[in-house]
């Protein structure tokens, strides 16, 4: 459901932020919750909840096609083009939901990190990384009623805002090139994981 005390928000955009105890600090077994698809699940609840009306009569039928595909339990690529690629499409039809949009689920993660549900490490967009999943934070999320993942990670090490890696099976990296891997010295964290990963898949199969 909306909630209405954070609508109107005056920050646009996605919110980013992290602690920064966090910083080039290793930390294990880590709570990742996902939402997913969240702009365009957002987009159906502010439709649904009359929080905007659009009088484009085609992109209301771009809606009701956009609230069947998220209904589908299996999704072709091209489903998920037209969910991802949509609230691009509403900004071009009408900047201000859009922006009403992005900065009401802003004002959500913000007051999510500053209540320090769960202990919070990282926020950003539609991923939340934490220390644990506890029952304030489960009963909040429930209120959004939006769809998400939940799942553990072994290792993460962040660097900055939207720079880090992790890994449970396979090693994932976000936001470094290989430059920023040389110049920040990640290549014995990176080779850690690696053997990390290994020690598991032969755990896996008894050796």
């Amino acid at each position: 459901m909306i909630i209405p005390r954070f609508l109107n928000n005056e920050k646009k955009g996605g919110f980013c932020d992290m602690d920064p105890s966090i910083i080039f600090n290793i930390l294990e077994n880590v709570i990742c919750l996902d939402f997913k698809h969240l702009y365009a699940n957002l987009i159906i609840q502010f439709y649904d909840n009359g929080v905007f009306k659009l009088n484009d009569n085609i992109f209301k039928m771009s809606i009701d096609r956009l609230r069947y595909l998220l209904s589908k339990d299996e999704k072709s690529s091209d489903d998920i083009k037209f969910i991802n690629s949509f609230y691009g499409k509403l900004y071009d039809v009408d900047r201000e939901i859009a922006l009403d949009i992005s900065s009401y689920f802003n004002a959500v993660l913000q007051h999510i990190f500053n209540s320090h549900y769960s202990n919070i490490y990282y926020c950003d967009t539609d991923v939340i990384y934490m220390s644990h999943y506890d029952n304030h934070m489960k009963e909040f999320i429930d209120k959004l009623n939006l769809p998400y993942t939940l799942k553990s990670i072994n290792n993460i090490f962040f660097i900055r805002k939207k720079q880090y890696l992790y890994h449970n099976d396979v090693l994932k990296i976000r936001g470094l090139r290989d430059k920023d891997i040389d110049n920040l010295n990640l290549k014995p964290i990176i080779n850690k994981f690696k053997k990390n990963i290994r020690n598991k898949k032969l755990e896996s199969i008894g050796i």
